[in-house]
């Protein structure tokens, strides 16, 4: 959901939080995300495979949890922000009966070759608090019109 108002980089401050988004991924939206990114694999798609083979459900797709937290810089940086870098490592599995928490906070912000340079740690965790996914992000913010 992107911000109404754009953010400038003078509005930030190091430490800053980002609004929190909660999400429980259906079996239904891992599976249309299994198709759209052409990996049908039955470890996302067939829970009767994912217990044949150890797992207790299917797996939520890595790459559907990081487009949830780089949706979060690009809906907050605004219209004229610019998401430069973005980094992801799983800590452990999702299951679509997982509720997951994403979070992000500004770790830092600096000035570097005339752009406004803004960097984040990013974080997803699961019910039972455990972290599923950590990574970082830069982005560009505009200055503030004078």
């Amino acid at each position: 959901m992107r911000q109404k108002q754009q953010i400038y980089f003078e509005d930030v401050e190091t430490g800053m939080k980002l609004p929190t988004r909660q999400r429980q991924f259906t079996r239904l939206q891992v599976f249309l995300f299994s198709a759209a990114v052409h990996q049908p694999s039955s470890q996302f798609t067939n829970p009767e495979f994912a217990r044949s083979s150890g797992l207790p459900d299917t797996v939520t797709e890595a790459p559907l949890q990081w487009s949830t937290l780089a949706s979060m810089i690009t809906d907050w940086i605004g219209e004229k922000g610019a998401l430069k870098k973005v980094s992801f490592q799983n800590r452990r599995m999702v299951h679509p009966t997982d509720t997951l928490t994403f979070t992000a906070r500004v770790t830092n912000k600096y000035v570097e070759g005339g752009n406004n340079v803004v960097e984040f740690d990013l974080q997803e965790m699961n019910q039972s608090g455990q972290v599923c996914v950590r990574g970082s992000a830069v982005a560009h913010l505009p200055s503030r019109p004078k």
